[in-house]
């Protein structure tokens, strides 16, 4: 902080004043000290003030090189993390078809001090006339036990018409309890039978019951391309580990059914001592997550060229309530001229075949949070720029805001939103976080990101990596705890090489296998969906054409787990 700086250079000057009119009494008068000029004190106070900047410059580990850096690959940690949250939609009566409501559809919260925290849906929902009327577990000898959920049609509308292939569910209520019936429908589910009023029962394969939110149409944070996909997963698991208690049941096939009612009965087996209840408020149907960033238009920037670097701040009456995400599109208009010209970001344009202005971008940390500067380099060809007015399209969150929201206070429409169905928030939505851009996390962000794939390979690495993502200023304290205790909780990581045939074809992989601490983690559940994002994450990882394959086990052996080897983000079957 520029304050102990500040009060280190000006301790400084005096003790050293001292010391000077100690050799010299005659000045003595003129120094700082008892009974000395105040316009004296004013001078050595800005003296401090000016060395303690420089002072300071000079311990920050040169940050425009360390972000520009990042700027070009990585620069989704260079942007602060937004709230997120779930929504659920309710579909009205008078619904007498499939609605598809589309990735992007814009949810409005109740007012917050005169400002309304704008949330975008990340998934599309596939709305139906059609409700979850009762979920319950048949608990039977042996850790064995029947699992149903039963369905009904609104309005008593066929199921024919809808003509539903597949649904998605979300497991709702607290983490621990939604990953673990979660767990159970994904791994302890050993047959599954779909039955109708009108048909015989008809089996369906477990593997028709999937872990949703791995696909890249699921995402929950706009990755700049240039990004390592990755590290999407373990980003957005430290910021709403929710998002991934979603599951997708396939091979539904209702189109023939011309009943209105069915349901699904799970035969699941080896549940666990603690395993949570089940009940019809613990089960959603259509709900996605959502994230607190919107479009939005920046405050126009007049380019008198007398500096080299101007704020980027959003439009609007309560800029406070605004913080800049990223800047999606800059153009200028000059003096005497009609027509915009577009301005390219420094990193993505090349000089040599474009005379087309460029622009960089520039980020600092404020006490108020995160300041975004712009900087513009114009054509060789303009001796003399001209006077010119920028105009900036933006996406922008709320800042921490929406902190302030419960469950239910985003729904109220907006312009996009669907006029068939009602909807609201099931839990609070998560904290703001700013990135970490201070001390040496840039650093070791740098040298995992340009080592090669095997610098993961051991468990201090690995866990070095995660706690990278895991952003402490101005976040949830909980939650950053529990997320420092789950990396913590890596143990053991072996990695060892090995061959597969596919399909006529050898290929090479790695079998990984790590140990978690049980006492790190909520339950079994917890360890399952971290393992899931963690067997996303390494295959994304691993180099071009390697297949990883996972093996998670805690220290007690009551729990082991395997996910198939990945090629990527494909399952090899």
């Amino acid at each position: 902080m520029i304050s102990d700086y500040y009060q280190r250079e000006l301790n400084e000057l005096r003790e050293r004043g001292k010391s000077f009119a100690r050799s010299h009494p005659a000045l003595a008068p003129m120094l700082a000290g008892e009974g000395s000029d105040p316009d004296v004190e004013r001078l050595l106070e800005g003296t401090a003030y000016l060395s303690a900047l420089i002072h300071e410059k000079l311990d920050d580990e040169l940050p425009e090189i360390i972000h520009s850096l990042l700027g070009m690959v990585a620069p989704h940690y260079l942007r602060p993390l937004p709230s997120a949250t779930i929504m659920a939609f309710t579909p009205r009566r008078a619904l007498r078809e499939c609605l598809t409501i589309p990735v992007g559809t814009e949810l409005h919260s109740a007012d917050m001090e005169g400002t309304v925290c704008r949330f975008t849906t990340t998934s599309s929902v596939q709305l139906a006339p059609l409700s979850l009327t009762d979920v319950r577990l048949d608990k039977e000898s042996h850790g064995q036990g029947r699992l149903v959920f039963s369905f009904a049609t609104l309005n008593r509308i066929p199921l024919s018409v809808l003509g539903l292939t597949e649904l998605r569910l979300h497991f709702a209520g607290p983490y621990p309890e939604a990953a673990s019936r979660l767990m159970i429908c994904c791994r302890h589910c050993r047959s599954m039978r779909l039955v109708t009023e009108d048909a015989q029962p008809r089996v369906l394969s477990p593997s028709c019951l999937r872990m949703a939110g791995f696909d890249s149409s699921d995402a929950l944070l706009p990755y700049p391309p240039q990004s390592f996909p990755g590290f999407r997963y373990i980003q957005e698991f430290f910021l709403l580990p929710e998002r991934f208690c979603f599951m997708d049941v396939q091979g539904l096939g209702l189109g023939a059914s011309a009943g209105t009612t069915f349901s699904l009965e799970l035969e699941v087996d080896n549940l666990p001592a603690d395993c949570p209840s089940f009940a019809s408020g613990d089960v959603r149907l259509f709900a996605c997550p959502a994230i607190n960033i919107f479009p939005m238009a920046g405050e126009p920037i007049r380019l008198d060229h007398t500096r080299d670097q101007y704020r980027v701040r959003p439009s609007g009456s309560s800029p406070r309530h605004y913080q800049v995400y990223s800047v999606r599109k800059v153009t200028g208009l000059r003096q005497g001229e009609s027509t915009p010209r577009p301005y390219r970001l420094f990193m993505a344009a090349n000089p040599s075949s474009s005379p087309d202005p460029v622009y960089a971008l520039s980020t600092h940390l404020t006490q108020d949070g995160q300041d975004l500067l712009v900087q513009i380099a114009v054509g060789r060809d303009h001796a003399t720029p001209a006077e010119e007015v920028l105009s900036l399209d933006l996406l922008c969150t709320n800042g921490r805001l929406p902190e302030r929201l419960h469950a239910g206070d985003i729904c109220r429409a907006s312009d996009s939103s669907p006029e068939l169905a009602d909807f609201a928030n099931l839990r609070q939505p998560t904290s703001a976080a700013l990135p970490p851009l201070g001390g040496n996390t840039l650093w070791r962000l740098l040298s995992h990101l340009f080592l090669n794939y095997l610098s993961v390979a051991t468990a201090e690495n690995l866990r070095s990596l995660l706690k990278l993502y895991v952003f402490g200023k101005n976040s949830d304290s909980a939650l950053q705890a529990a997320h420092i205790g789950r990396v913590d909780g890596i143990e053991e990581m072996q990695v060892s090489p090995t061959t597969r045939l596919h399909r006529g074809q050898l290929l090479r992989g790695q079998d990984i296998f790590i140990r978690l601490r049980r006492e790190n983690f909520a339950g079994d559940g917890d360890m399952y969906v971290f393992g899931s994002v963690l067997s996303c994450f390494l295959a994304s990882y691993a180099a071009v054409n390697t297949f990883t394959r996972l093996h998670i086990a805690d220290t007690t052996g009551r729990l082991d787990l395997r996910w198939p080897a990945m090629l990527g983000l494909r399952a090899l079957l």
